[in-house]
């Protein structure tokens, strides 16, 4: 998590390093560790390539070339990260979509995490965290 912050601070965004960033887990409680972090953001398409090509780099995932990436039209662009997501998140430990949140938005937690069975880590109503 630190290594994916730290990047994501230099390259993205200099006042985020993903500290604050919600922690996940399967069931949802404190008392549970978080095994995964949750980020999004609205990007612009030369950052969301810088994003989607570090993550395939770190999976081991050949990214479109820019040409490629810039020849797309959005559907396509959608298309080929849906054919290499598995296997994103099988060697690298990070899941990545896209949404264009045009017209309506799209719900975070049922496109990524109930499919990834995680859930954002919260106390319990009336506890302190």
């Amino acid at each position: 998590m630190a290594a994916v912050g730290s990047w994501y601070q230099g390259a993205i965004d200099s006042s985020d390093d993903g500290s604050t960033w919600p922690a996940l887990n399967a069931t949802g409680l404190m008392s549970d560790p978080e095994s995964h972090r949750w980020s999004n953001g609205s990007f612009t398409e030369p950052q969301a390539r810088t994003i989607i090509v570090r993550v395939c780099n770190l999976a081991g995932v050949t990214p479109p070339t820019l040409a490629q990436w810039n020849g797309w039209t959005k559907q396509q662009k959608y298309a080929w990260l849906r054919t290499v997501q598995s296997q994103l998140y099988t060697n690298s430990g990070i899941w990545i979509d896209l949404a264009d949140n045009e017209a309506t938005w799209d719900d975070p937690a049922a496109i990524i995490l109930a499919p990834l069975n995680l859930k954002v880590r919260q106390a319990p109503l009336g506890a302190t965290p």
